[in-house]
């Protein structure tokens, strides 16, 4: 590599500077970042007690179960893309350097999307359960 080389590429920080982290999204990806397993927590407990409840009453518990999972399927689904969008936003999850509030947003943005991922996988297992019979 050149002199010219490593000169132009010092001579330009504005390429490589990282967007600011406007007020309010570390919140917002706090928020994002909650609400999946939260959602995952009460989808569990309304889909046990409306199970209970059903096979007490000697009915099927599937009239209740079915639309919860479907609510809680989007809004684990929503979460999942909100956090995707926010890692594109804040990519800087690497040691780079970057200010703290940057690095925040991405590591929020990465394993709350992750986190998001993972928690779909078990409402979709839990929705699951409302095909099999349950009242014995």
């Amino acid at each position: 590599m050149s002199a010219s080389t490593a000169r132009d590429r010092s001579a330009s920080p504005a390429a490589t500077a990282e967007p600011p982290v406007p007020r309010g999204a570390l919140r917002r990806l706090w928020i994002w970042f909650a609400l999946a397993p939260i959602v995952w927590a009460v989808h569990e407990m309304v889909s046990y007690v409306a199970a209970y409840n059903a096979c007490r009453a000697g009915g099927a518990p599937r009239a209740i179960t079915i639309p919860v999972s479907l609510v809680a399927i989007a809004l684990v689904v929503v979460a999942t893309v909100a956090l995707a969008r926010g890692r594109r936003r804040y990519p800087h999850a690497d040691i780079t350097g970057g200010t703290v509030r940057s690095e925040r947003a991405a590591f929020l943005a990465l394993f709350g999307g992750v986190l998001a991922a993972l928690t779909l996988i078990g409402v979709v297992l839990d929705a699951g359960a409302a095909f099999v019979e349950a009242c014995r």
